[in-house]
């Protein structure tokens, strides 16, 4: 595995793309612990339990209708300008971004946005999400190519920012309807680098995939940069997504095979901080280094067996919890 890491660098010569200096590349071990890269060969972000989603492509190849800062809870328009509810929140307007575009050159518009909405309905439970559509959304129209109307099955208040605003990876991912369009879904790979796909709005373009290593390179152009949204194109030139367990992190973040990387534990991060002196996390002093745990963190219990698939046990329960200890042990 250490080889392999010291080694990530040169992967992508190794494998017949151009070389870019280690000073403009970024090596992410990404978010899963696993030994080698899986499903090498497909980039569906509806297929597995996130895998390259939540990992890869939400940071190169996707971007979310919204962002959600984790340090202020802010929400922050993205692909879409904004959203509003109707008086008895069963209805969301989303308002799109003018001026979005593929990876290949395509509007994007309220028709991709439509499409995937219909794409997970027709195909649950067979894809992530599609379960989750299906009970919550009745329809999504789009009354014009920048306005797409979200028509609930019930009254959601939360349904906006729970599911699309990224608050993490796993939210709503809009897929092009123009390449998905009279594909299986279930079986669709998205992977074909001569053809450029996965498309996306992001900055990055999937150059190679193996099982030692994901390999992303910076687009020549980027919407957000013709928008004026951003100042420039991000700094790297490549991204290097690398395989690692989650044993093997402090070491690869001491000794800078990684760039970034999933969490470690504070006593790891303190103990290793001074060995590389580059290692940043979010705060300038600890003991509380990281940022705020951007999964929900709730005490869940099962309904379908005595005594809990009683409301009133239920009840007494809720009641007896200290809200307040729940909420800071999270």
């Amino acid at each position: 595995m250490d080889a392999a890491l010291l080694g990530s660098v040169s992967i992508a010569a190794a494998q017949g793309l151009p070389q870019v200096p280690r000073e403009r590349t970024l090596i992410s071990r990404g978010w899963h612990s696993h030994n080698q890269v899986p499903l090498v060969e497909n980039f569906n972000p509806y297929a597995g339990v996130l895998l390259h989603q939540r990992s890869k492509l939400h940071s190169t190849v996707y971007e979310a209708l919204f962002c959600t800062h984790h340090m202020t809870n802010e929400l922050i328009p993205w692909i879409a300008e904004g959203m509003e509810y109707n008086a008895d929140v069963t209805q969301i307007t989303v308002r799109l971004r003018d001026g979005v575009t593929w990876s290949d050159g395509v509007p994007f518009t309220s028709a991709d946005v439509v499409f995937t909405f219909d794409m997970l309905k027709a195909s649950r439970p067979g894809m992530l999400f599609s379960t989750v559509i299906a009970e919550w959304v009745a329809s999504a129209t789009a009354p014009d190519a920048q306005t797409v109307i979200i028509t609930l099955t019930k009254r959601g208040p939360r349904r906006g920012a729970d599911f699309l605003a990224s608050g993490q990876a796993g939210r709503l991912v809009v897929v092009p309807g123009h390449i998905r369009e009279g594909q299986t879904a279930t079986e669709f790979a998205n992977f074909d680098i001569a053809k450029g796909w996965p498309v996306g709005t992001g900055p990055c373009k999937l150059v190679d995939s193996s099982p030692s290593a994901v390999v992303f390179d910076r687009r020549d152009g980027w919407w957000a940069l013709d928008a004026g949204l951003v100042p420039r194109m991000p700094a790297p030139e490549r991204i290097v997504v690398v395989p690692a367990t989650h044993g093997a992190m402090p070491q690869l973040y001491a000794s800078g095979q990684v760039d970034m990387g999933r969490s470690i534990q504070a006593g790891a991060y303190d103990a290793i901080r001074f060995q590389n002196r580059n290692l940043v996390s979010r705060n300038a002093e600890g003991p509380g280094w990281g940022t705020p745990d951007g999964c929900v963190c709730a005490p869940r219990v099962t309904t379908q067996a005595a005594p809990m698939n009683h409301r009133a046990v239920r009840r007494a329960i809720s009641h007896a919890l200290d809200r307040d200890r729940i909420v800071s042990i999270a």
